[in-house]
């Protein structure tokens, strides 16, 4: 190897190194930012070991604020550390065998250094805090049931899909969205392709049990998530809503019934939310509301009542909720690109160069990307895969775009914040595809046990 080939490829090696030591070192002298919604997830904290104490959120993140005070660690750092350690577990797995600093995965932890969402809310006494290590985790039992090294039984496919849902519930339940999605396209594509048909046992084990793990905690995950709440967010910030319900109101043919009065109250709180508190429901005092009080419990069930009555009574209004979803998706967060750069709203530490740095920066790695595929092409043979790593990541990121869609309808005024474990499971998907794509040169030539199967989508042979 020449002077300048070892000069090339120390370069990517020590960039992640450089990377991780910045923000290291940024998170060190950065205070811990409190949110509103922080005071909930530190009390569970304060009385996690209390059995008298029924909590009012999901336990993991809880049970990690509860860690990293009895250590006395600071919260910024922990979750750095633990999401960095995630994402270096997932990369090693995914690559099956290949060492962890070579070009091209000193170039993917490199991108994921480059992200700035996912350290700077490191700095947050928020959930999002530890969302990469979480889904790394998620992808990465999903990666051992999909593509098992040797013969797997049954029982340890059935452990690394409990493994999958039972993380799905504990940070965010929401997230089983996207593990059931994903479940459900790998099955049909097991179904309808007869190179992939080896997936259909691993899916359909997978569909299973995410479907009675969610049966069976589905009371315990709502009683978890503020859905009145997220309801009422909906209604006031869809634009043209209350002008809408008014005319419905008076389309009724009896304007005294029910339906028709629940639209007319519907309208006047959405307006009062959108005119007097600039479209922040959380900000408007119970008694000023007649129908959406969603903080008081006793409406909860004429909130959901309305909610679907609006959106789910005409085949016109659930495409209007569709159409809303995806107006949002590429309109309000670009694809989900600002929830990358932690643009609009700040959680964690924030720099005013995030925005455009990450722009370049992500720029530049794209290039480096298109240079390494050049020339990984040059130096390798390119020899047929296995369509299973292609339909694999196709099928999650498909789910992730799903589980986007659906995510953008109960942001609202925090949509960036909200969407950004979607995109994540998107770009783990899209980290997962160069991967398998385009495996190093040692790991392509080195045997492999016979039956055993790799993400890169070979299988070993006799």
């Amino acid at each position: 190897m020449t002077k300048q080939q070892k000069r090339l490829t120390f370069i990517p090696i020590i960039l992640p190194i450089v990377l991780f030591l910045a923000w290291f070192l940024f998170l060190c002298f950065s205070p811990v930012a409190p949110h509103p919604d922080s005071l909930s997830y530190q009390l569970d904290a304060d009385h996690f070991m209390d059995p008298n104490w029924g909590g009012m959120r999901p336990p993991l993140f809880p049970l990690f604020l509860h860690l990293t005070d009895i250590l006395g660690i600071k919260l910024s750092l922990a979750a750095f550390l633990v999401n960095v350690a995630s994402l270096v577990c997932f990369v090693l797995v995914a690559g099956y065998r290949q060492p962890l600093f070579s070009r091209r995965n000193s170039l993917l932890l490199t991108g994921f250094f480059l992200l700035p969402a996912l350290w700077s809310f490191s700095g947050a006494k928020l959930t999002e805090s530890v969302i990469p290590a979480v889904e790394a985790w998620i992808v990465i039992l999903l990666i051992k049931l999909y593509f098992p090294r040797g013969e797997v039984s049954v029982g340890r496919m059935v452990l690394y899909a409990l493994g999958a849902c039972v993380l799905s519930i504990l940070l965010k339940p929401w997230i089983m969205f996207f593990t059931v999605v994903s479940a459900c396209l790998l099955l049909v594509a097991g179904v309808l392709f007869r190179s992939v048909r080896s997936v259909r046992l691993p899916s359909l084990i997978l569909l299973l049990v995410a479907g009675l793990s969610y049966a069976q905690t589905f009371k315990y995950s709502m009683s978890k998530s503020p859905m009145s709440g997220n309801m009422v967010l909906l209604l006031c910030s869809d634009p043209g809503r209350s002008a809408e319900l008014r005319a419905r109101a008076g389309m009724q043919a009896d304007t005294g019934s029910e339906t028709a009065t629940m639209f007319r109250t519907a309208a006047a709180d959405i307006d009062l939310t959108n005119n007097k508190y600039h479209g922040d429901p959380f900000q408007v005092p119970p008694a000023e509301m007649q129908l959406l009080r969603f903080t008081d419990p006793n409406y909860n069930d004429r909130i959901k009542q309305a909610f679907m009555k609006v959106y789910f009574s005409r085949i016109g209004d659930m495409w209007g909720l569709a159409k809303l979803g995806l107006m949002r998706y590429i309109g309000s967060i670009g694809l989900g690109w600002s929830c990358l750069q932690n643009a609009g709203d700040v959680y964690g530490p924030n720099r005013p160069w995030f925005k455009w740095a990450s722009l370049i920066s992500v720029l530049l790695l794209i290039t480096a990307g298109v240079f390494y595929v050049i020339e990984w092409r040059r130096e390798n043979a390119v020899r047929p895969a296995d369509p299973r790593s292609g339909i694999f990541a196709l099928c999650l990121f498909l789910s992730g775009v799903l589980f986007a869609l659906f995510l953008c309808l109960t942001g609202g005024m925090e949509l960036a914040r909200t969407v950004m474990p979607a995109i994540f499971l998107q770009v783990l998907a899209g980290a997962f595809y160069f991967i398998s794509r385009f495996p190093e040169p040692a790991a392509v030539a080195s045997p492999k046990p016979a039956g055993a199967a790799s993400p890169d989508g070979r299988l070993a042979t006799e």
